[in-house]
């Protein structure tokens, strides 16, 4: 007899697997929409960079060479032709190399770019992450060859605002304008910052649940795992509060070790993690700050993608807090009681 559910299942089992690759997807989404506010970020820099410097005389960001020989590293505005300013479109074009007529996509419009809200940030997020162009930024194309340094060009840019606003902060000229960057570079570095701890608490959780390295591994074959059942840690799916986000997952180490404390103290041995609980949270709070010398200590390790995860938090922390501490007295009052 013939199964007539037969289609019915395949079709839940076709929708179930798509869920699964939704899932599995969200922490890239994430990604891609930190990447993309982290170019409109330096594309607000450059505006005002090149406004008050001049683009021939400002060279932190795409330094202006007309006459280079090479095509991707003349940053000279196509259509621009009294000062080579970029439009926001050039720049998001030129971040990828492709500063040419064919491949500058003119729909492209910064926030704000037609009025205000028009777009709104997560719209030009969203116009970048369609377009693919949401990727890892190619840090040696913004400095002209001169540093493949990530951490190294947002610390030097954020110092380079820094300097513009204590010395140009009571300018007449350049007051009001110094201070709408601010309030706008402001809010994006707080929704990178928080897109990149969404990212640092789903890879915890990898982390935590791979196999322990056998004895011996070499140091490239390492995973750095502690080995710990997922079943065995609480782990509670957030909604992000950055527009356009999805929700994640974050581990509770405390629930986790309440609810199974003799099994987390038996895969945390076996991992080289002591002193428990304390010993754990010592672990992911450390993950990768290599300026944290008892962190050696702590745990199987950490690669070089820790290293590098953990160095992007921080120095867009810092520069969130920058940009909030220059807000100062603009800020609307505290509401707490």
């Amino acid at each position: 007899m013939r199964c007539h559910a037969g289609p019915l299942n395949w079709a839940f089992i076709g929708w179930l697997f798509l869920g699964l690759l939704q899932l599995a997807d969200c922490a890239a989404v994430d990604n891609k929409l930190s990447h993309a506010r982290e170019r409109i970020w330096l594309w607000e820099m450059y505006d005002l960079f090149c406004d008050i410097e001049g683009p021939d005389k400002q060279d932190v960001i795409f330094k202006q060479n007309k006459n280079h020989k090479w095509i991707t590293l003349k940053h000279f505005s196509l259509v621009n032709t009294v000062d080579g300013k970029l439009t926001y479109a050039e720049f998001m074009a030129d971040l990828e190399k492709k500063l040419n007529p064919i491949d500058v996509d003119k729909s492209l419009v910064a926030p704000n770019g037609e009025g205000v809200g028009k777009p709104t940030t997560a719209q030009a997020v969203d116009a970048l992450k369609t377009k693919g162009w949401a990727q890892p930024m190619d840090v040696e194309q913004v400095t002209s060859l001169r540093s493949k340094d990530y951490m190294q060009l947002v610390g030097r840019v954020d110092k380079k605002f820094q300097d513009y606003f204590t010395n140009l902060g009571n300018d007449d000229k350049w007051k009001r304008r110094l201070i709408e960057t601010n309030m706008r570079t402001e809010t994006l570095s707080k929704d990178i910052v928080q897109l990149r701890k969404q990212e640092a608490d789903e890879w915890l959780i990898k982390q935590m649940t791979r196999d322990v390295d056998p004895p011996n591994t070499p140091t490239d074959k390492k995973n750095y795992g502690l080995g710990i059942n997922r079943n065995d840690l609480v782990i509670e799916k957030v909604t992000s509060p950055v527009p356009g986000a999805t929700t994640y997952e974050r581990v509770d180490l405390i629930e986790s070790y309440l609810k199974n404390p003799d099994a987390l103290n038996r895969q945390l041995k076996a991992a080289g993690v002591s002193d428990g609980i304390q010993g754990l949270v010592k672990w992911a709070d450390n993950l990768g700050n290599l300026a944290n010398k008892d962190f050696a200590n702590a745990g199987p390790g950490y690669s070089d993608q820790n290293v590098s995860h953990h160095a992007a938090k921080v120095v867009w922390t810092d520069a969130h807090k920058n940009a909030s501490n220059r807000l100062g007295n603009i800020k609307p009052p505290s509401c707490s009681r």
